[in-house]
């Protein structure tokens, strides 16, 4: 953890204002904001730079009615998730280790 520093996304902040040049900013915001179809992403690593990016959805738990379609999110998960990439994992080999993570971290019922 020493050498990682948790930030959460802000549409707002700049490349300059985060301290990064403008394609690392880019990558950021491009994965939180134009996600694939269906898919939302949590956490952004910065590769060789030790940030850590968390998006809304990280934070995400949902009242009772919107819980049945939608889980809530496993932040401690997504933050070890974060952290293995972070160690120089990518990302076929973290979701390896998927059902640990959350067995161990956070709760296998909800999303990462």
């Amino acid at each position: 953890m020493a050498i990682t520093t948790l930030n959460k996304y802000s549409s707002n902040l700049t490349a300059a204002a985060v301290g990064v040049t403008q394609r690392q900013w880019d990558n950021v915001r491009n994965r939180f904001e134009n996600p694939p179809f269906l898919q939302r992403y949590a956490g952004v690593t910065l590769a060789g730079d030790g940030r850590v990016f968390l998006s809304d959805h990280a934070f995400y738990q949902p009242g009772s009615i919107a819980g049945v379609f939608r889980p809530r999110t496993d932040l401690p998960g997504v933050i070890v998730h974060e952290f293995f990439h972070r160690a120089g994992l990518n990302e076929p080999q973290v979701e390896a280790l998927k059902e640990g993570i959350q067995k161990n971290c956070g709760n296998p019922r909800d999303g990462l």
